[in-house]
């Protein structure tokens, strides 16, 4: 017979985080930027809360942190560029009917430019949580291409 306890080493007791191993919820860290497609303040508050809860029991999570929160604050300044572009095609497009067709034109292409682009960054919002999460859950650290460096 086998004398196995169940009894977590201290070691192994330093490594929960919530119940979750490191790498898990690292994992789940990432993934939580989802809540921003379902509900938009959540999506913006749990990573954050995620990480002032955290932060003070490993550096990993600091830093996956500060990849997280760069990353909100990168999208967020993109989709307000793209939105702005957008408002300003509508108001002048529709406030002077009288605009010069060479300006309309390029006025509507830009507003085309917006739409592909704010879809692109909702497109990588959804695909970057995921491969940092997976990256996570192999304890590798995975900065966000285009992402700003606020927090370094």
């Amino acid at each position: 017979m086998s004398s196995e306890t169940n009894t977590p080493s201290p070691s192994d007791i330093d490594m929960n985080i919530h119940g979750m191993t490191l790498n898990t919820y690292c994992m789940l860290f990432h993934f939580s930027q989802w809540l921003i497609f379902m509900f938009f303040p959540f999506g913006l508050a749990v990573p954050i809360v995620m990480w002032i809860i955290a932060k003070d029991r490993r550096t990993q999570l600091v830093q996956h942190g500060k990849i997280i929160v760069n990353w909100l604050l990168s999208i967020l300044i993109y989709w307000a560029i793209c939105f702005g572009i957008f408002i300003l095609e509508l108001v002048v497009g529709f406030g002077y009917p009288d605009v010069n067709v060479v300006f309309g034109v390029l006025l509507t292409l830009l507003a085309y430019i917006a739409i592909i682009s704010g879809t692109l960054v909702s497109l990588l919002a959804l695909i970057f949580p995921i491969i940092g999460g997976m990256r996570a859950n192999q304890g590798v650290a995975w900065k966000y291409p285009l992402s700003i460096a606020f927090f370094k």
